[in-house]
């Protein structure tokens, strides 16, 4: 098992908690989540993808170790229109410029939101300003040992997934 694999529960706990306070904040519906899974697929098909790329600094007894990695929340076509009609109480049928920015406003607080969390864990982590995809997909960063797992999300009207990468130089 690689070292890596000791960083799940706390990375996985930490986004969790982000991407569900954002979604719960601006949703008005409480999110649940299935555990974080391993997955060896690097790629992402997706109607719409947001990404962040992260590296920062993690500060443990035994020094301090460097790191790099993503966190990356994908919908199908449906569940985004749904997920921002619910954020800005409109009623969108078809994805427009008018809502190309909900996945990134989601992305940027959650990660802001896991990053108050990872702090003080000794996780100091610098973010990318996020970026997202439309109707194709995304290849994960390729880092020597790098896990990527994922954490599927829903509630009553919504579906989505986020997958995080990470990896110690």
């Amino acid at each position: 098992m690689s070292k890596n694999n000791d960083h799940i529960p706390t990375l996985g706990k930490a986004f969790t908690e982000g991407v569900c306070n954002t979604i719960e904040t601006m949703c008005g519906e409480k999110m649940s989540w299935s555990k974080p899974s391993l997955t060896e697929n690097k790629t992402i098909s997706a109607d719409y993808i947001a990404v962040i790329s992260m590296n920062g600094n993690l500060e443990q007894d035994s020094g301090i170790k460097e790191f790099k990695g993503s966190a990356i929340l994908y919908w199908n076509m449906d569940h985004y229109l749904k997920t921002a009609n619910s954020i800005l109480g409109e009623e969108f049928e078809q994805y427009c410029e008018d809502i190309a920015d909900v996945g990134l406003e989601i992305s940027n607080i959650s990660m802001g939101a896991a990053k108050t969390i990872l702090n003080p864990k000794g996780y100091k982590i610098e973010m990318d300003t996020p970026k997202s995809i439309v109707n194709s997909e995304y290849t994960h960063q390729s880092f020597e040992n790098s896990i990527i797992f994922k954490i599927p999300f829903k509630n009553s009207s919504i579906e989505f997934s986020m997958e995080i990468s990470f990896s110690e130089e």
